[in-house]
């Protein structure tokens, strides 16, 4: 499998806070989510990915370093950061025009389409959007110029469940030739679930795991039931649980069976969770 992006012990120290050592691939013609709680590294990484950010270590985009290459793959690379860095006063128009002079491919017809698309009037002025609107604006921009890959750090947090149902669908169109890769960073796991097809989750500044997102949800269970069956072999293959007045639930990566217990397929958030949670149980015992 031809990868995007590859990461070598990348490492990016800040006071109170270290991207560690991360080591990362993300294959070319897919859709790669990153998840994590606030403060994991998610965007640490992004940053690191796109040059924004000085790091130790080594990332190869498209196959070439990123260090000495940076004009040549960021002028492939469309991004959208929150709601973007706009000019406040001028039209959705005439900032159009001032970023169509940094990138070689430009399509007005594609930005065009996503203003029609996202229901945006090209002569507001950016002062004059909302929040949602702006985030819209600056994912327009970020796929109006033919990228090859595509990042974006929670594209989605501002948008309505309408305008997020369409942005699923233009992402799938996206890569729908298999030669262009979306990268998501969010909190909002739903979205996830119906559209990544990779998952990498960041923690500690480490990433946790990479897995093919239906091999990470096929490959774990909700398990619950009453609290007098948690026995001592079992909560150790608990990645974590809470117990109460009726029993316990946890999750659990194993595909066996216990008699009387109940097993329920997890969604991205609840994998999420329990790994972080035993993340800061593993912090609090240090």
């Amino acid at each position: 499998m031809e990868n995007a992006v590859v990461m070598r012990n990348v490492t990016k120290r800040y006071r109170g806070f270290c991207l560690d050592n991360v080591s990362l691939e993300i294959p070319k013609g897919y859709i790669t989510g990153i998840i994590g709680r606030n403060g994991a590294g998610k965007t640490t990484l992004i940053n690191s990915i796109l040059g924004i950010t000085c790091f130790e270590g080594e990332i190869e985009i498209f196959g070439k370093p990123l260090c000495g290459n940076e004009i040549e793959i960021k002028n492939k690379i469309g991004a959208a950061l929150g709601n973007g860095f706009f000019y406040e006063g001028l039209t959705l128009r005439q900032t159009a025009g001032m970023l169509k002079r940094f990138y070689a491919d430009w399509s007005d017809d594609d930005f065009f389409e996503y203003m029609r698309r996202f229901g945006l009037d090209t002569n507001k002025k950016v002062k004059e959007l909302s929040t949602g609107m702006r985030e819209k604006f600056a994912i327009a921009a970020a796929l109006s110029h033919n990228a090859e890959l595509i990042i974006m750090d929670e594209p989605s947090s501002g948008l309505d469940p309408v305008a997020r149902g369409e942005l699923t669908d233009i992402f799938a169109d996206v890569i729908g030739d298999g030669e262009k890769t979306v990268v998501i960073s969010t909190h909002i796991t739903s979205d996830l679930d119906r559209t990544a097809d990779f998952i990498v989750m960041i923690d500690g500044g480490r990433v946790v795991f990479n897995m093919q997102k239906d091999e990470l949800t096929d490959s774990h269970r909700i398990v619950k039931g009453p609290a007098d069956a948690l026995k001592s072999e079992l909560k150790r293959q608990l990645i974590s649980c809470r117990t109460g007045a009726h029993g316990f639930e946890g999750l659990i990566r194993t595909s066996a069976r216990i008699p009387g217990l109940v097993y329920e397929k997890p969604t991205i958030e609840d994998i999420m969770r329990a790994y972080a949670k035993k993340g800061t149980e593993a912090e609090s015992n240090v």
